[in-house]
């Protein structure tokens, strides 16, 4: 990164609050890593991380699924639920996998973001 950003970090750490000028040394998908400006240039890693969620249908055009909260990604151990639901009478919730092992039954699941996760909505035929 060839520009040096200068920010404060307010950080929370143990019920305290900690206020910190920071330059950014170097910015990526992952996190940032600053520099404290306030105590002689020591490295202060700062990562933030996000997973995604990919949620698929199978049999394709069978029914659709509802997020809540729908994001782009999420922060580590996110709750996120799941509504499944058919598109036409033909077709009924069977499960949801992961990893092509079921996780549950239920239409709606609960799904705690704790790593990139890939669930598969499966329907059958009626």
């Amino acid at each position: 990164m060839n520009k040096k950003l200068n920010y404060i970090f307010i950080v929370l750490a143990l019920g305290s609050f900690i206020i910190s000028a920071c330059s950014i040394i170097e910015q990526d998908a992952v996190g940032v890593r600053a520099r404290q400006l306030d105590r002689g240039g020591v490295d202060i890693p700062y990562n933030v991380t996000n997973y995604t969620l990919t949620v698929d249908v199978e049999p394709f055009e069978s029914g659709g699924v509802r997020a809540s909260p729908n994001w782009m990604s999420y922060k580590i151990n996110s709750r996120v639920l799941l509504e499944a639901y058919a598109y036409n009478r033909y077709y009924e919730f069977s499960n949801w996998t992961e990893n092509r092992r079921v996780i549950g039954t239920d239409n709606n699941i609960t799904l705690i973001i704790n790593r990139n996760r890939n669930i598969v909505a499966n329907f059958r035929r009626r």
